[in-house]
């Protein structure tokens, strides 16, 4: 049973290894994937104000 259980990635694990893969992510494209974001919810906003 040991074995079982040292395959599976412990919980707390489980978002080192998320962030991890984000290291091979350069920062200038987490950076304009975030301005999308933004932009995106600043559109949305300003279209539920238009349409009252």
């Amino acid at each position: 049973m040991d074995g079982k259980e040292q395959e599976k990635p412990a919980r707390t694990e489980a978002p080192e290894s998320v962030y991890e893969n984000f290291n091979k992510v350069p920062v200038k494209v987490l950076d304009f994937v975030i301005g999308l974001c933004i932009i995106a919810l600043i559109v949305v906003i300003a279209a539920g104000i238009l349409n009252r």
